[in-house]
């Protein structure tokens, strides 16, 4: 079931509210050193697709979030700051979690797991009220939730789904089959592929991680959309890597993906074969393809596809190098996380009343049958993310008030 919440833009958050002071840490590190504070008062998200003004957003945000967690703090572990998006997700969480009156300490792993699981302690060990985490690695937390359940502390699982625990009391997150979905309809249409025309077409997959769970989604929903024709040998994968093991990209590595792009290069297509689309799980990993192409095919353009509309992509994008994003909407994906904290806090089950009674202006569907870790089924929260070309980064994207245009490139806010 879906929702409707009003919601102010990331632009106010950190500009007009006033711009978060944000030290931005990593390694093992004690735990109040990694703190994001803000000096915002207000609650900071994303407006939905330009539906209303930032100030009327933020105005009507601020008199109807009600402040339910006054005093209580939050540890929030990430898995790096390399990459953009985690950085806007914790901006996002401080400030969602501040507007209902709470304080939010960040920790950043660099994709260590044993460090992240070490960082958890130390938010134990801090008598932290609520943990928002998003596993390195979704098999290493098994042992350290349980000391938070034994501890009394409710954890909020956000964006890659921790497995193998039933000590999890909501996961948040987008529909990672839908932007699957969404990066092979994309190829689908602009290449017209059909299998009733007899045009080949050559496509190619790059997974994540593997040991992320969100790389199965993301690698179903794309290739469900293509096995007809795969079968039909419309399209061919030249590579044969049509497995999520086969088209892993170890850690979401740039490095990695331009490595295995540039062996199917050399392997498959160096004799005038045309490979005609790569289906990049995330922009990082299409970074490293397209260099790769760049440097080792010469067979013409490529589509390639990607996920989490970094700064960098978009400016690909624009360029005519990149052909798609997916976007997700970090706001409202804190959003939904503070919402399910300030329940867990006061002693409540989210359940699908939560997604009924808020007031969001963005699709939210509560979801208890789903996202299956290996021990239980985890109550959810999945949000509905946008496709991005560039034909509507503005609307999408700038008017929404996440980026901003300098010159000819969109660039985040934060």
């Amino acid at each position: 079931m879906t929702a409707l919440v009003l919601a102010g833009t990331i632009a106010c958050m950190l500009s007009a509210c006033g711009q978060s002071s944000i030290d931005y840490g990593g390694g093992d590190g004690d735990f109040e050193t990694e703190s994001v504070s803000s000096e915002s008062e207000s609650a900071a998200s994303s407006a939905e697709s330009g539906s209303e003004t930032a100030a009327d957003s933020d105005s009507e945000s601020a008199e109807s979030t009600p402040v339910t967690m006054e005093g209580k703090k939050v540890g929030i572990a990430l898995p790096s700051k390399e990459q953009t998006r985690w950085l806007k997700d914790a901006a996002a969480l401080t400030e969602r979690f501040q507007a209902k009156g709470a304080r939010a300490e960040i920790q950043f792993a660099d994709d260590n797991a044993d460090s992240q699981a070490a960082q958890i302690r130390s938010m134990i060990a801090a008598k932290v009220d609520l943990l928002v985490i998003t596993p390195v690695d979704s098999n290493a937390l098994t042992d350290v939730l349980a000391e938070a359940k034994a501890a009394g502390i409710p954890v909020i699982n956000y964006d890659r789904l921790i497995e193998k625990t039933g000590d999890i009391g909501c996961f948040v997150t987008f529909d990672n089959y839908q932007i699957g979905e969404m990066q092979a309809e994309y190829v689908i249409d602009q290449l017209g592929i059909d299998e009733s025309t007899g045009d080949k077409f050559h496509v190619e997959f790059f997974s994540g991680d593997e040991n992320d769970r969100n790389s199965y989604y993301l690698f179903r929903g794309a290739y469900d959309e293509f096995i007809d024709a795969i079968h039909a040998k419309t399209v061919i994968v030249s590579s044969g890597d049509t497995t999520l093991t086969a088209t892993d990209t170890t850690d979401w590595s740039q490095d990695a993906a331009e490595q295995r792009m540039k062996k199917i290069l050399k392997t498959y297509y160096a004799d005038s074969t045309k490979l005609d689309a790569v289906i990049c799980a995330d922009d990082q990993i299409a970074l490293g393809v397209m260099k790769a192409l760049d440097a080792d095919y010469n067979g013409g353009d490529v589509i390639v596809t990607g996920q989490d509309a970094d700064d960098a992509n978009l400016a690909k994008i624009v360029d005519g190098k990149q052909s798609m994003t997916v976007f997700k909407a970090f706001g409202n994906e804190a959003a939904a996380a503070a919402e399910a904290g300030s329940w867990l806090v006061n002693g409540k089950t989210p359940d699908e009343s939560l997604v009924e009674d808020a007031d969001w202006s963005f699709d939210c569907a509560y979801d208890d049958e789903t996202y299956n870790n290996g021990t239980v089924t985890v109550p959810s929260l999945i949000l509905t993310p946008v496709s991005v070309t560039a034909k509507n980064i503005q609307k999408e994207l700038v008017d929404t008030g996440y980026y901003t245009m300098e010159g000819d490139y969109p660039v985040s806010v934060n």
